[in-house]
């Protein structure tokens, strides 16, 4: 065995190669050892700000969710209280999975109160401001003043016990705020285990610095060894005999002692058998020394690597020279261990043998191994993600890039080429105008931009897409990052689903409110209706009773629900076998008109006053499908009016062929009238005229014109030709007013006389009596007070001429109820205004109340006996005056008493 002499070995150590490459050692030993912690720094930040940004995706993606019970919050279709109530129904289904097992979203109010808590759901509408974590710090207001100071979100961290734990744990949760609720969400993650993790990894970076270091300096020392060697060599050419078997003896003991004490594993192969062992490979099998010497070495060895190991020991056998080999596995009690090995062929007691030094590589092993599932886990997040991700150099060059991001940006590869893709030239980037904030990215500033739309020419592809651009910083120094992180975040679909999302929740908002607006208008038209509205299940029970029903039986909806129909109105009972009729087939049953005697107090009639009177009622009843049974709904229709109207009808049909028949005898009376006035005329002439043709008949006659003149002066014969003549005039007139009014009405406006109008009608009137009715209109004194001035009014002179009899007539008929008193008057009163002309019908009969006055015009509306009036009388004078005249009528109180008619017509 050669020997080292000390002087050979200091000549060694202070030769300049020996020198440089110690220092070379040093330095790539140093070199590693940075490398490795940067990696393993470089990939704990990057992890920690993706999960950074896990707590921000998820939190925003919460508010995406509740967004559209805040936008009806906004517009008013939801109150405040219900708009909560819905989004904490929405966030106590939000609930994921993380690193530490099941998470949630949680939410609070700025009072304090939690109103969300998944998994604790007794804490809910608790108050959280006395919760405090562990050094003290206030947790509720601390997130409270986070979320109110950040509009866009912030993060707070805190140390609290994790469930199931036994101690406090750094927590970092971020949140967001609502303000149209006066409340936050968010949620959080303990990062226990990434600084646990981040120490373990550091603590394996180091060993296997270390190991890789006495790997280096075992290689060193053993390079060192051969030098050494070689002048050992030189020197026992120069050395006497004596002094190299000296040396070699205590070589031997020398190296016996290193064998015995050193460090690593050496061991003896002779024949596949352990020859010899020191103690260290019995420590790093785990067995004692002398139970290893005899055995064979691949019986320690793991069975998937005992070929190997075979074969490299033949190998070494056969003279091979020794060089680099992976490690092996050993076995142990409890379980296997790496380890290193090298081996030297040599002879062992005159035989060959290979000796083995074993290094325990475990620790560095099982370091490299996570360091390795750890870059490739970080490989498989670049190369897997869900989206598309990069990275770039500090110069904006690409790095290294995933094929989702290549295809976005039509690449087929990831280059550094700066010709073929720097960040400063990134479509997107240009397209949106963010140089800047580009820039600021590559100077290690994160940036995180909303959704942005590109369209078909900013794309590879052609196709529109949303995007949101993320750059962040990985590793360096604040200001000089190692790499930038560029993601890419496609949110097509996501987008093309929210608009889409979006138009079917306006369509469902719409639907809802159209729902809402025709349950509504329904309620009000059933509400409004003036038929009574009566529907009864398959049991003849009431489900709807609507306010007609009420107003028609005197029972409230209310009290009316759910009993049986002839509880509830015995009058009902008559109408079932028609309800049921039209259920069994299924159609609805022709309407029945039920004319039915009424005997009710005062305000029950149509006229307000007590008495008996007819309702006449059309009785339909129309089945109605629910689903599961048939219900029946009958209407009852009061038809009373209409009745009336109809008999009016019956009754104007009437009047219409009497009109035609007066018309007809007026036109035959004026013929014998005509004869009669030309008699009375040609009697005037042939008796009482002093003409000669009377003379020369009288002396024919024998009698003198004079004689024939004192008779008929002496007989008064003038007298009755007068009254004769006066008669016929007056009979002339009203057979014209007969036939004027008989006429149909002119709708034509022509400039009429008001006063001489009221002057025909007033002719026209005289003619009226009726001893059924006790009033004769010639007993009535007329007072008339016209202006003379009065100009002219475009109107129908035959219309008006109807307004007024009807008029004259009701002050006759009221004035015919008097039964003592100042004889009737009826004073009319004609008037010019600024734009209208006045008339006034006045009469001093019985006046009308208040309450009357207020219903005067309405059809049907009558204070006479049943038979004395249709009631229509003045509604059709309201009719033609403010209608067809857009003129006024009201009645007002006379001061002597009595009531009077203001007609107010517009000028021409």
């Amino acid at each position: 065995m050669d020997i080292i002499t000390p002087r050979a070995l200091s000549s060694l150590l202070r030769s300049a190669p020996v020198r440089r490459l110690c220092l070379l050692l040093v330095l790539a030993c140093g070199v590693f050892t940075l490398f490795l912690l940067h990696a393993v720094h470089t990939f704990w930040e990057t992890a920690e700000t993706y999960r950074s940004n896990h707590l921000r995706e998820m939190v925003l993606l919460a508010r995406n969710q509740v967004q559209p019970v805040l936008d009806e919050l906004a517009s008013g279709v939801y109150g405040r209280d219900h708009a909560l109530v819905l989004v904490r129904e929405r966030m106590r289904t939000m609930t994921f999975n993380d690193t530490r097992g099941p998470n949630y979203i949680f939410m609070s109010g700025y009072d304090g109160t939690m109103l969300v808590q998944p998994f604790e759901r007794q804490m809910e509408g608790r108050s959280g401001l006395d919760l405090r974590d562990a050094h003290g710090v206030a947790i509720i207001d601390g997130l409270i003043e986070t979320a109110r100071a950040n509009p866009d979100g912030g993060f707070f961290s805190y140390h609290y016990t994790p469930p199931g734990g036994s101690a406090p744990e750094e927590k970092l949760s971020f949140v967001l705020p609502i303000p149209e609720l006066d409340c936050y969400i968010g949620t959080g993650t303990y990062l226990g285990d990434v600084h646990a993790g981040e120490r373990r990894y550091i603590l394996a970076t180091a060993a296997l610095a270390v190991t890789v270091f006495l790997l280096l300096g075992l290689t060193f020392v053993t390079a060192l060894g051969a030098l050494a060697r070689r002048g050992a060599e030189l020197e026992r050419e120069v050395e006497e005999r004596k002094a190299a078997e000296q040396r070699l003896a205590a070589a031997e003991l020398k190296y016996r002692s290193i064998f015995q004490n050193a460090q690593e594993g050496i061991a003896v192969i002779q024949d596949g058998l352990l020859s010899f062992v020191n103690p260290r490979i019995g420590e790093i099998l785990r067995r004692p020394t002398h139970e290893l010497v005899g055995t064979p070495f691949t019986d320690h060895l793991h069975p998937a690597d005992r070929p190997m190991a075979m074969d490299r020991y033949m190998r070494r056998m056969g003279g091979e020279p020794p060089g680099t080999h992976p490690p092996v596995r050993i076995l142990v009690p409890e379980g296997e261990r790496w380890v290193f090995g090298t081996g030297v062929l040599l002879e062992w007691d005159g035989r060959p043998a290979v000796l083995v030094m074993l290094t325990d590589i475990t620790d560095l092993k099982e370091a490299e191994q996570a360091l390795h599932a750890r870059e490739q886990q970080f490989r498989a997040v670049l190369t897997q993600a869900p989206f598309a991700m990069a990275l770039l150099h500090p110069d904006g060059t690409l790095r290294e890039a995933n094929a989702e991001w290549l295809a976005l940006h039509g690449l087929t590869e990831a280059t550094g080429n700066p010709a073929v893709y720097t960040l400063g030239r990134d479509r997107y980037v240009l397209h949106a105008q963010l140089l800047g904030l580009a820039d600021a990215a590559l100077a290690g500033e994160p940036i995180v931009t909303e959704p942005l739309e590109f369209p078909p020419g900013a794309t590879p592809d052609g196709h529109p897409r949303w995007m949101a651009l993320r750059l962040y910083p990985v590793g360096g120094a604040p200001g000089a990052p190692d790499a930038v992180a560029f993601i890419l975040h496609d949110l097509t679909v996501l987008m093309d689903s929210e608009r889409e999302r979006q138009a079917l929740l306006a369509d469902l908002s719409r639907a809802n409110r159209a729902l809402s607006r025709a349950q509504r208008h329904l309620k009000g038209v059933l509400d409004a209706m003036p038929s009574a509205i009566v529907v009864a299940d398959a049991a003849d029970r009431v489900v709807l009773w609507n306010p007609a029903a009420e107003r028609r039986f005197g029972v409230a909806g209310q009290a009316a629900h759910g009993r049986p129909l002839a509880e509830v109105a015995p009058e009902l009972a008559r109408h079932l076998p028609r309800l049921h009729a039209a259920r069994r087939g299924g159609m609805a049953t022709p309407p029945e008109r039920i004319v039915t005697p009424v005997e009710g107090p005062a305000g029950a009639r149509p006229d307000g006053l007590p008495g008996e009177f007819r309702r006449v009622e059309d009785v339909t009843a129309i089945p109605l499908e629910t689903g599961e049974e048939m219900w029946g709904i009958l209407r009852l229709d009061d038809v009373s009016e209409r009745a009336a109207m109809e008999d009016l009808m019956v009754q104007a049909e009437k009047m219409a062929s009497v009109g035609g028949l007066a018309a007809g005898m007026a036109h035959e009376i004026n013929n014998p009238l005509g004869g009669i006035l030309q008699g009375e005329q040609n009697l005037r002439r042939r008796l009482l005229d002093d003409l000669p043709a009377n003379r020369a008949a009288a002396e024919r006659s024998g009698v003198t014109f004079d004689r024939i003149a004192a008779y008929a002066d002496e007989r008064r014969i003038a007298g009755l030709l007068d009254g004769i003549r006066e008669s016929g005039a007056r009979a002339a007139r009203i057979v014209a007013n007969m036939l004027t009014f008989s006429r149909r009405s002119d709708p034509s406006r022509l400039p009429v006389q008001i006063n001489d109008l009221l002057e025909r009608t007033l002719e026209l009137a005289v003619t009226d009596y009726s001893l059924a009715r006790n009033y004769d209109f010639k007993r009535i004194a007329v007072v008339r007070r016209y202006d003379p001035h009065l100009p002219p009014v475009r109107c129908s002179a035959s219309e008006m001429e109807q307004v007024f009899l009807n008029l004259f007539k009701n002050a006759a008929q009221a004035l015919a109820l008097r039964d003592d008193g100042p004889p009737p008057v009826l004073t009319l009163t004609t008037a010019a205004e600024a734009a209208h002309v006045r008339i006034e019908v006045a009469d001093n009969g019985p006046g009308m109340p208040p309450e009357l006055r207020r219903r005067a015009f309405e059809p049907f509306f009558t204070t006479r006996e049943a038979g004395a009036g249709t009631g229509l009388g003045l509604s059709v004078a309201y009719f033609i005056v403010v209608t067809n005249h857009k003129g006024t009528i009201t009645i007002q109180e006379a001061p002597e008493g009595g009531a009077v008619f203001v007609v107010r017509l517009p000028l021409a």
